[in-house]
């Protein structure tokens, strides 16, 4: 007759067993963490850079098309004052052949940097297209970017050459993505997005 064997595990190799489990359980746990941060940063990032960039398309666009340009800030560049307001405001003629030979500006838009008190995050805005005699408010406004570093952003106007030169350059700094442990995988230098066109005749 055959004997079965049951004997089963020792607790030395129970405890053998358990000891390896805990010693590779927080490995597993934390490559799993790693990949599942680095995904949601590289998302975040991702979402980021396209936002941004095709903001910046439309703006170029804009620009390029508008007829006259000039830009409005609440208070000094560096005024700690809140709320801060960059505005750009571009202005548009009519193209039609049956236009006057001098035609007036017929509509308007506005893009604008807002952050409304100190520690805010900042925003980029667009207004959509109004007429020149319109007034427009903060209702107007809709958010097109969200989670921008006020203090690098700016519609600035290069003046250090002759005016023929003259450059607006737009600068827009996201946020840091990572929080938490992955804060320390964050990009240390300024992120930046700029255009530069040709400067216009102001409004």
């Amino acid at each position: 007759m055959k004997k079965r064997n049951n004997r089963g595990f020792t607790l030395i190799e129970m405890l053998l067993v358990l000891a390896i489990i805990c010693i590779m359980l927080p490995l597993i746990y934390q490559l799993y963490s790693f990949g599942q941060e680095t995904f949601t940063y590289n998302s975040r990032l991702i979402a980021q850079q396209y936002t941004v960039t095709n903001v910046m398309s439309h703006i170029r666009g804009d620009i390029r098309k508008a007829a006259v340009v000039s830009v409005e800030n609440t208070d000094d560049e560096h005024s700690s004052g809140y709320p801060k307001i960059i505005t750009l405001k571009l202005g548009y003629i009519d193209t039609d052949p049956g236009s006057p030979a001098e035609p007036d500006i017929y509509k308007i838009k506005y893009w604008r940097f807002y952050c409304e008190k100190e520690g805010d995050e900042g925003v980029l805005q667009y207004s959509g297209e109004k007429a020149p005699s319109d007034t427009v408010t903060d209702g107007d406004y809709n958010t097109v970017v969200t989670g921008l570093d006020i203090m690098n952003c700016k519609f600035e106007r290069l003046t250090e050459s002759s005016p023929e030169c003259d450059y607006l350059t737009v600068q827009i700094k996201p946020l840091e993505t990572n929080t938490g442990k992955a804060k320390a995988r964050n990009v240390r230098e300024p992120i930046k997005t700029e255009i530069s066109v040709l400067y216009k005749d102001e409004l």
